[in-house]
């Protein structure tokens, strides 16, 4: 225990290393933290401190129902816990980005033992993670961050539900699940289920492989952890039902036929990062949607991993390119999306 608790120090010291220098360069150019999240976090907390139940925001858009504003994470425990106690200021809301790096960090740390890596493989993945280019050109979207934070905790939960006859795992599961779905942009909740809907089959089928266990067994787990789940969301998928009328999302704002896509030319990226941030005539599209975040020492590192087992690592490859190419601007692609539930209602396909 005092190994691992170890890791954890050093896991939450590298995750405030990786943040404060990008943090004090980017906050002084662009800050929709500032802009975006705080107004709603901020009305939040001196609501509570008052004696009053946010429920409705009368200073934004001649008011607006504050529970259903699916930017501001009203549903999230941790919105609520900063708010509650410290109250947000421009300190806590900074805090709260470096927490969501630091859970990602601890969150990879944990999906490691998934993958039966050995502990300094993990420490290297967990560094990876908290100093990938999502965090880093993302700093200033706080639930964007937020996903990242959770993304590595799901899949590990999800892993042990399928795998692990164990019912305090779906109670775990849920409230893991919970926290991602409640404190995330709704673009990436949308993403999020074709996501895991991969990733549960794929679990399902590598459980099957091994044919140690009733296949209903499985899915009765499964089926207490998205009950559970449901009855979790359910102040959350009301509000949203309320204004789902109202919101416009289905119709696409008319941006160009390439700009809210990335385009082919922005898989570039994918050999030199950073030859993205000029020439807009070229890529045709804003500079926040070119940048596919890896570079060519990373294609390397993958080659070496299609080459060590590629069936082990063949499902992954296969989710990265096919939600690669859902925001490509490919010919076909339009199409497919059109077919695709809900995915209408996230506009930038980038």
């Amino acid at each position: 225990m005092s190994k691992q608790w170890k890791y954890y120090g050093w896991i939450v010291l590298i995750g405030w290393l990786i943040y404060w220098p990008i943090s004090f360069f980017l906050f002084g150019i662009k800050n929709d933290i500032l802009t975006d999240y705080f107004p709603t976090r901020f009305f939040m907390s001196e609501s509570l401190h008052a004696g009053y139940v946010p429920w409705w925001n009368p200073y934004v858009n001649f008011g607006i129902p504050q529970y259903a504003e699916m930017n501001s994470s009203y549903w999230s425990p941790i919105t609520w816990l900063i708010a509650a106690i410290p109250g947000y200021s421009i300190y806590t809301i900074q805090l709260e980005v470096l927490l969501y790096i630091i859970l990602g960090g601890l969150g990879m740390f944990q999906l490691g033992k998934v993958f039966s890596w050995e502990d300094r493989i993990r420490m290297i993945a967990v560094v990876v993670y908290m100093g990938m280019g999502f965090y880093t050109s993302h700093i200033q979207h706080l639930n964007w961050l937020s996903t990242a934070a959770f993304l590595p905790w799901c899949i590990w939960a999800l892993h042990q539900v399928i795998f692990q006859k164990n019912n305090r795992n779906i109670i775990v599961s849920a409230l893991l699940f919970y926290l991602l779905i409640t404190s995330s942009h709704p673009g990436l909740i949308i993403g999020g289920f074709y996501f895991f809907t991969f990733v549960l089959l794929y679990f399902i089928y590598s459980k099957r492989q091994k044919n140690d266990e009733n296949f209903s067994s499985i899915l009765f787990r499964f089926g207490g952890f998205v009950l559970l789940l449901g009855l979790l969301l359910l102040g959350l998928l009301y509000s949203y039902t309320e204004v789902l009328a109202y919101i416009t999302h289905s119709g696409k704002p008319d941006l160009g036929v390439h700009f809210n896509t990335t385009t082919i030319q922005s898989w570039l990226s994918f050999i030199l990062p950073s030859i993205t941030n000029k020439n807009p005539t070229l890529f045709m599209n804003d500079i926040s949607l070119r940048n596919c975040y890896l570079g060519i020492l990373v294609l390397l590192f993958l080659k070496t991993g299609v080459l060590v087992d590629f069936k082990k690592q063949a499902f992954w490859y296969f989710t990265g390119i096919f939600f690669l190419i859902l925001s490509s601007n490919l010919p076909f692609v339009e199409s497919l999306r059109g077919l695709i539930p809900f995915i209408s209602y996230v506009r930038l396909s980038a």
